[in-house]
């Protein structure tokens, strides 16, 4: 590919301008974008600033949901361990299973991944812990200043115990980390 610093810009079927890429490798460009409707896009490629003309491949795809969204889909994962992921679509939630012990207080933070090389960071993460029945014990939103979530939960029993990371907004998607 020959063209220089390449631009991608999504328009919707009106003429609207809806997204335009970010640098991703180099120069390369990339866009992420969601609709929030089937239909008629159209992406527009070209120099930045009609700068230079040469020429480019595009190619596309859909993003998978990396956790699933229910207590029998959800992720095993450790006490202790960080895990990364996606908001992929409009209400998507992911799901991790958790082994916790009764009495013992865990600090739990759901955060903005800012070093996602899939999606920009979640917006507004939200966190919720269920019970192993799938019953909400505890949500967490908004620590101090910040929008990242965080709770300090203490299990009431030892078992099961599911976290939810999920967006405040329920048109936002990008990357989280839970740690």
């Amino acid at each position: 590919n020959t063209l220089g610093n390449p631009l991608l810009s999504l328009y919707s079927v009106t003429g609207s301008l809806l997204e335009v890429g970010k640098d991703f490798v180099g120069t390369d460009d990339r866009l992420v974008y969601q609709a929030p409707d089937s239909g008629w896009y159209y992406l527009a490629l070209g120099a930045s600033g009609n700068a230079s003309k040469g020429t480019y491949t595009v190619t596309g795809s859909s993003l998978k949901d990396d956790f699933g969204n229910t207590y029998s889909s959800a992720a095993i994962i450790s006490v202790g361990a960080t895990v990364h992921g996606t908001i992929s679509f409009n209400d998507d939630t992911d799901w991790l299973q958790v082994g916790l012990t009764a009495g013992q207080t865990y600090r739990i933070d759901l955060t903005s991944d800012n070093n996602s090389s899939i999606l920009d960071p979640l917006r507004d993460p939200m966190l919720v812990i269920r019970n192993a029945q799938g019953q909400v014990v505890a949500e967490a939103d908004d620590f101090g200043t910040q929008l990242n979530a965080r709770s300090y939960f203490t299990a009431t029993s030892t078992g099961v115990y599911y976290i939810e990371a999920k967006s405040a907004f329920k048109f936002d998607v990008g990357a989280w980390a839970l740690k």
